[in-house]
């Protein structure tokens, strides 16, 4: 919940109606995981959901929390060896909107998703400002697993 309400400071600090957000990073959200007292799991793959469930962006003020959304995900977990280990199962998918700017994100695309438990089931947070998925490519994922190693893990500059 420390991100939320980071994400949250940053908004008001910002003119109304314009969202700033820092640059997401995955090493930043690898740290961040790693500093948190939550269990975070690193998934790599496709989420399966009912997309008509994401909501609308509307114009409000302040911090939002739409509905869960219930999801499957299909794909691999990090491990020492990089996204190795194959899982699927459900996750819930977590919009998160501040005023007029909601988060989500697309079923069927692979994605880098930072998936923190709860309970018995993982939720993944989807923010307007992105910061705990990202885009997969040989560099991200090479970083995410030396991080993952404690080999040297250093967010980028932005």
């Amino acid at each position: 919940m420390k991100h939320v309400l980071a994400i949250a400071v940053a908004m008001f600090a910002t003119q109304a109606g314009a969202l700033s957000c820092v640059r997401p990073d995955p090493i930043r959200a690898f740290q961040a995981a790693s500093d948190a007292t939550e269990e975070y799991l690193i998934l790599k793959g496709q989420f399966t959901f009912d997309v008509t469930q994401l909501p609308q962006s509307e114009v409000t003020s302040g911090l939002v929390l739409p509905q869960p959304i219930p999801a499957q995900f299909t794909g691999m977990s990090l491990t020492m060896d990089g996204f190795t280990n194959p899982i699927a199962g459900p996750v819930t998918v977590m919009p998160l909107c501040i005023g007029a700017f909601c988060g989500g994100l697309q079923p069927g695309v692979d994605i880098i998703a930072f998936a923190r438990k709860q309970g018995s089931t993982y939720v993944v947070e989807a923010d307007p400002c992105g910061g705990w998925l990202f885009t997969p490519d040989p560099v991200t994922e090479a970083a995410l697993t030396a991080c993952l190693r404690s080999e040297p893990c250093v967010p980028a500059a932005n």
